[in-house]
């Protein structure tokens, strides 16, 4: 799930105005007489829904807009009739407000709900481990793309995966041995380092160049399909045996 919290203004009662006609559909930037006390970061303003005066217009008047930062006088990154309001045209010199609404709370409701339930209780987020035993102990490793899989369960839906660790039975010599997880379902490879156990050693957490996750590919949905490659194996003894852990936060 894809949270985005809205930032308040710097002050209570925020006002500005539009110092450029804002069109329909216009969703790159809104220029204001002036952007003090507002934080370069993600917010909702409501345009007309009081006049110059401050008499409070017409509901249909009213727009409510998102954005995602500021760029000199402008708000930039609209998005455009949120929370019921209409998408339409505002003349020079409108109201620009920066108030609570719904979608500000709408907002703080998903970011909550996607580390607790509906109910408060906290769940989701916890890290997950799930070991596979790809090789038995008894048979040597051969380089081999597929010597396992693995098929993503519901509950690891949204998760990145977090750590990695081999281990296998029987130690390689003369060489390393390289592991590559791979997803097979985006068509990448999830490491950008790989998994290594050095020759003589028993496990990746030992390794002289330890593993390193590409933060690019390491998210993982629910029946994504991992496979676990054996890109290099010990010239004298290949190595016999091996357990993959992986980890999803």
């Amino acid at each position: 799930m894809t949270v985005r919290l809205y930032y308040p203004p710097e002050q209570n009662g925020l006002q500005k105005t539009l110092d450029a006609a804002l069109d329909t559909a216009h969703t790159t930037a809104l220029t204001l007489n002036n952007v003090t006390g507002i934080q370069n970061k993600p917010g909702v303003v409501v345009i007309d829904r009081i006049d110059a005066g401050g008499t409070e217009k017409s509901s249909s008047d009213r727009e409510f807009v998102a954005y995602t930062g500021t760029s000199g006088s402008t708000l930039t990154g609209l998005t455009r009739g949120l929370a019921g309001s209409t998408d339409q045209d505002h003349a020079v010199g409108a109201v620009v407000e920066f108030i609570l609404d719904i979608t500000w709370a709408q907002a703080i409701l998903d970011a909550f709900i996607a580390e607790h339930g509906s109910d408060g209780t906290h769940a989701g987020s916890k890290p997950s481990s799930i070991g596979i035993y790809a090789i038995d102990e008894d048979l040597s490793l051969v380089v081999e793309n597929g010597i396992a899989y693995f098929t993503v369960p519901e509950e690891l839906n949204g998760m990145d995966l977090s750590a990695v660790h081999a281990r296998v039975i029987t130690a390689p010599t003369g060489a390393a041995i390289n592991i590559q997880i791979a997803n097979v379902t985006d068509s990448v490879d999830m490491l950008s380092t790989v998994l290594s156990i050095d020759a003589t050693e028993f496990g990746s957490d030992t390794a002289a160049a330890p593993a390193v996750i590409d933060t690019d590919k390491d998210d993982v949905v629910t029946n994504d399909l991992l496979r676990i490659d054996v890109d290099q194996i010990g010239s004298t003894i290949p190595g016999k045996g091996l357990i993959v852990r992986l980890r999803f936060s």
